[in-house]
């Protein structure tokens, strides 16, 4: 029997791949006579792990982080192309996030976008579908309750959880052009304002990543958090407190990515990971993540499932109304600067001042 090793971030929706009551790893082994060596690893060691495949041949499927690394990617020769036929069923932003200079590379896994999620006993004004960044400010400071917000502001997560505070403040950060356009003292206000919110947190709130903000939010301990789609699923269990009591908003100035599988340029396998990974999309693998996580990729399985998870409404309007980062090829390097200064200014370490001088120069270097 042959083989096919596939590296897989440890993120909530990949676990159910290998949940064994899907058995979707074992029907695929039945059926195609493959074995299927699935190896997951913590979303902090990830990259670190995800580059060293590149150099020496380890893995036929890698996860990617979407349109946040594919153009380094590919220009950087890790990826192999493939031929794929539009399918309608998978919703189309999904669609046009698999590419990237008119060649596939990319099959989606699951989608990591912002969504609020409120208890709604718990929240003084009442919250449609939709909430700009800006009246949600205004929300939480109104609130009773203390703390008031759980948010993801651990270092790996900084950049990305910051992101909607500096689109309601700032704008885009790359002007029509797709080139860097940052404004020093919009950005300013940008960071001001999520420190505020910062302040309305638990105090350990800058160690928080998945398990936290679940935690935060299944035990009833905040009125709001801001945690990603690809969640929802394993919040939304048994063990979540009230369940019921939870409302879903998109944010206006939601940001989405998908992670997404990939054949490294240096598998002798191809064809047999592009077979695995077209089986990974199908509609009925789709239903089963979809409902493990929270985040399916197919309409079908949001048409019917809608009526069980409260939250597929207010995700799929995010989806199809989310504004990814362009396809920069030096978009990594960027975020990292920009995480490593909202850090020093987060921790005081530097004054409006210097915050301002250190963004005009990675406006300028970029």
């Amino acid at each position: 029997m042959s083989k096919l090793r596939i590296l897989a971030v440890g993120d909530p929706a990949v676990y159910g791949y290998i949940e064994p009551s899907f058995k979707i790893i074992e029907n695929y082994e039945i059926n195609e006579g493959v074995k299927i060596d699935f190896h997951i690893v913590d979303f902090k060691s990830y990259y670190q792990e995800l580059m060293s495949t590149f150099s020496s041949y380890a893995y036929d499927i890698v996860m990617i982080a979407g349109h946040l690394w594919l153009p380094e990617m590919v220009e950087k020769g890790y990826l192999k192309a493939f031929k794929f036929e539009s399918d309608p069923d998978i919703i189309l932003s999904i669609q046009q996030e698999m590419t990237y200079k008119n060649q596939t590379y990319l099959m989606p896994s699951f989608c990591d976008g912002h969504l609020l999620v409120y208890r709604q006993s718990l929240v003084k004004h009442k919250i449609g579908p939709k909430i700009s960044v800006k009246d949600l400010i205004m929300n939480v400071h109104a609130n009773y309750h203390h703390p008031k917000i759980a948010l993801k502001a651990h270092p790996s997560e900084l950049f990305l959880d910051v992101l909607p505070y500096v689109r309601s403040f700032h704008g885009p950060l790359f002007d029509s052009n797709n080139k860097l356009n940052l404004k020093g003292e919009k950005m300013l206000d940008g960071i001001k304002a999520y420190q505020q919110m910062l302040s309305l947190a638990p105090k350990e709130t800058q160690t928080f990543g998945n398990e936290e903000i679940l935690k935060q939010i299944q035990l009833k301990k905040v009125p709001y958090a801001v945690t990603w789609g690809g969640q929802l699923g394993r919040i939304y269990t048994e063990e979540c407190i009230e369940k019921n009591d939870l409302g879903f908003a998109q944010l206006v100035e939601s940001w989405n990515v998908t992670w997404s599988f990939a054949i490294p340029h240096n598998t002798p396998q191809a064809e047999k990971a592009f077979d695995f990974m077209t089986y990974l999309i199908s509609p009925q693998v789709d239903r089963k993540i979809g409902a493990f996580c929270g985040s399916p990729i197919r309409r079908s399985t949001y048409k019917l499932d809608g009526g069980k998870y409260p939250w597929y409404k207010p995700l799929l309007q995010m989806l199809e109304e989310a504004k990814r980062l362009p396809n920069h090829p030096y978009l990594g390097s960027i975020m990292g600067a920009l995480t490593e200064l909202y850090l020093d200014y987060l921790n005081q370490r530097i004054d409006d001042n210097e915050y301002i001088k250190q963004i005009e120069l990675i406006n300028e270097r970029w």
